[in-house]
């Protein structure tokens, strides 16, 4: 889970990522503040980037970036657990 700094709790980012675990997708998110350039960077190693920044709140949706060719898309906060499992 990419979170641009002072988007939103980190509460939040945890929670989300539990119910991702819980569902059997592995996640993380970034704990060190990094910088959005670098949380992507890091995400490279991942198969999908599931971004929230403001705009994504505001929309009540999350941005989801394929790592492997670069495509994203943007999915209800409520569906993206679900559209994951589908990719994966």
């Amino acid at each position: 889970m990419i979170n641009p700094p002072h988007v939103f709790s980190k509460g939040d980012s945890f929670q989300r990522i539990n119910s991702s675990r819980k569902a059997g997708i592995p996640a993380g998110c970034d704990t060190a503040g990094r910088s959005f350039k670098a949380q992507m960077k890091s995400a490279g190693a991942c198969r999908f980037a599931c971004i929230i920044g403001a705009d994504e709140l505001a929309g009540g949706c999350v941005a989801v970036k394929d790592m492997n060719d670069g495509s994203q898309v943007s999915i209800p906060m409520n569906d993206v657990v679900a559209r994951l499992k589908e990719k994966l």
